[in-house]
């Protein structure tokens, strides 16, 4: 099922509108349902054999007085069934404000009431966990949930998790707008509230409404990034990402730290054995070498930097954001503007992250900004990661301004 601007609903979700005043959500059955058999079906059966309900003329099922095959099908018999029960349907009642979660098999099985004004907003939510991938590094796996937020102290309900942002949006910004609540996207450092009447509204008409943007602004003193005006709105070049201060630092106590080793712990046992001078010498340069790997490293990385840009073209139609190495270009994002659905930018002394311990936000200010970030349909596309805060401040302020004044 599809909104008002051509958000696309997760086809795992079946949304039906029974009703002007009535919605059904249905999640579960399907791949689900058809797990859940493989896996009850076999273990009701070895369950029956095994404990002899079902009679079989074989007595090697249960050795010495054991029901071993009943045994091992009780956990395939409860996975099934639990596979089989995870089918849930919600319908959601203006006229009566009652939501009903049911839970069964093919029919409702469980149910439970609740007041829909125990709600008062559909809130996306950001979180991100890591896995291992077939080479044993760590993955960062991103999901969005998308909950019914609870007044107060109550229980919030999480209608579904997904891994794609436009899908999560699209089922928060249809179940906001059905129940006339406002939409709170938390996958950003700035909270957004979008109010069930802004929600049928593309962006800029939002922005044409920020009286702020009206405003002229003007770029900082110290500006990295080259910006320049275009036909129909304004182009940014932004040079790579040099590496964060705190690598440099990790780098440069890790050569410290081995020279020190070399100097006495390696040294001393080198004179303790007395081998040939040609032997110490190689010793101490692949010691030396090994330890001063890690400045090896940052010296690529500034190199790779220097040679790499992004250029951000923000048009009327379109924002495009171009990655360079040297001349040739690696990638190209096309962005209509249509699609955009916010505009939010991260900070290092960022005051939403003031509750943090002090040296957890001293090693963010070290590690720099995480940019700009246009949120669509399609994703959420950064750029800018690692400039100055005032800088990333300035280009979110200007690209927003710039789709202002474009026309809706």
């Amino acid at each position: 099922m599809a909104t008002g601007k051509g958000y696309v609903v997760p086809l795992r979700l079946k949304i039906r509108q029974l009703a002007p005043d009535r919605l059904e959500i249905v999640e579960g059955g399907g791949w689900m349902a058809l797990v859940g058999a493989i896996f009850l079906l076999p273990g009701l059966a070895m369950m029956l054999i095994g404990f002899q309900i079902v009679p079989t003329g074989a007595e090697n099922f249960s050795p010495n007085g054991i029901p071993v095959l009943g045994l091992f099908g009780i956990p395939f018999f409860l996975v099934g069934a639990w596979a089989l029960c995870k089918r849930r349907w919600m319908t959601m009642d203006l006229t009566q404000r009652t939501l009903v979660t049911q839970t069964g098999w093919l029919r409702p099985m469980f149910s439970k009431v609740r007041c829909l004004s125990e709600f008062n907003s559909v809130t996306l939510l950001l979180q991100i966990n890591s896995s291992n991938s077939t080479n044993g590094q760590s993955v960062p796996i991103t999901h969005y949930p998308v909950l019914l937020s609870a007044v107060g102290d109550g229980k919030s309900i999480v209608i579904n998790d997904l891994n794609d942002f436009g899908q999560a949006y699209a089922l928060a910004s249809q179940l906001a707008g059905f129940l006339r609540i406002p939409l709170e996207d938390l996958t950003s450092d700035h909270p957004l509230e979008v109010t069930p009447a802004d929600i049928a509204h593309p962006l800029q008409a939002r922005l044409h409404a920020d009286a702020g943007l009206s405003a002229s602004l003007t770029p900082p003193a110290t500006l990295q990034s080259q910006v320049q005006g275009i036909a129909d709105g304004v182009q940014i070049s932004i040079p790579g990402q040099m590496p964060a201060r705190l690598v440099y630092y990790f780098s440069l106590a890790a050569v410290v730290f081995g020279l020190f080793i070399i100097a006495f712990p390696i040294r001393g046992f080198l004179q303790s054995v007395h081998p040939p001078a040609e032997v110490q010498y190689f010793a101490y340069g692949i010691t030396l070498l090994f330890i001063c790997s890690p400045l090896f490293s940052y010296g690529k990385a500034v190199l790779i930097a220097r040679a790499t840009r992004t250029i951000i073209s923000v048009e009327h139609q379109l924002i495009s954001i171009e990655g360079y190495l040297g001349k040739e270009r690696k990638h190209r994002i096309l962005i209509p503007i249509s699609d955009i659905l916010d505009i939010d930018y991260s900070i290092a002394r960022d005051p939403l992250r003031s509750s943090a311990p002090g040296w957890i936000a001293l090693l963010s200010q070290m590690a720099g900004s995480r940019g700009i970030s246009i949120k669509a349909i399609s994703g959420i596309f950064t750029f800018g990661v690692g400039l100055p805060d005032i800088e990333v401040e300035y280009l979110a302020a200007l690209v927003k301004k710039t789709l202002a004044a474009s026309p809706v």
